[in-house]
């Protein structure tokens, strides 16, 4: 069962009145970096210690209910009292850990490869809507994101440009890539259509795709699906 720790999203009940909150605990200072479509910008948020806001769903870990929080697991249940002088009683319900968790400190920041971030703004800036440039650098661009801990990012940048172009700037290679991916988000059905549907193709690479079909076999088991 998940520990509750930093950037984990956490949802609990307050047994006085049975409503719910959903917040991410951060730290006090914090910086990320969102990215979109190969474009990306720097968010600084910087929070007090009793800093709670709904609005965009954040809790900061030195706060009495985030601090309070740190290291309990669904069903527990905590009384924390709260700069009112009140005492509020609450039950965890989930916990839900990313996959890009830190450890418990408070002044932690998210690490982005800037280089790797701008390599991949470069390259789909210059393959623009063109599907030959796309096909020659989709596969590169996947590993990229999957290189700073972004797979999601893979798959939605090659869905984007397979509604357009599907026919044109599929390979081998990038279903590989792509269904490497998956397996970084545990989507094990989805891995095993990228990595069968690339075995088509004349151009696999057969190292490449045993390699990572011993990673799925690892991850999953021997039952394919």
């Amino acid at each position: 069962m998940e520990e509750i720790g930093i950037f984990s999203e956490v949802t609990y009940r307050n047994i006085s009145d049975s409503t719910t909150a959903t917040y991410t605990i951060v730290p006090v200072r914090w910086e990320i970096k969102t990215i979109a479509g190969g474009i990306y910008d720097d968010i600084e948020i910087k929070h007090s210690k009793s800093d709670i806001n709904p609005d965009l769903g954040i809790i900061s870990c030195e706060s009495p209910i985030g601090c309070a929080l740190l290291g309990h697991k669904a069903g527990s249940k905590l009384s924390i009292p709260i700069p009112s002088g009140e005492i509020i009683k609450i039950e965890v319900l989930e916990v839900l850990n990313t996959r890009r968790k830190t450890e418990n400190r408070c002044d932690e920041i998210i690490p982005i490869d800037e280089r790797t971030l701008e390599y991949i703004k470069s390259q789909l800036e210059w393959a623009g809507d063109n599907p030959r440039h796309l096909k020659s650098i989709l596969a590169t661009v996947t590993a990229a994101y999957r290189k700073i801990g972004f797979p999601e990012m893979a798959i939605e940048i090659v869905d984007k440009y397979c509604e357009k172009y599907i026919n044109d700037i599929l390979s081998s290679q990038l279903l590989i890539s792509v269904g490497a991916a998956h397996m970084d988000l545990n989507s094990k059905e989805a891995a095993y259509r990228c990595l069968k549907f690339s075995e088509q193709f004349d151009d696999a690479d057969s190292n490449y795709l045993q390699s990572v079909w011993g990673r799925y076999h690892r991850l999953f088991g021997n039952n394919e699906r």
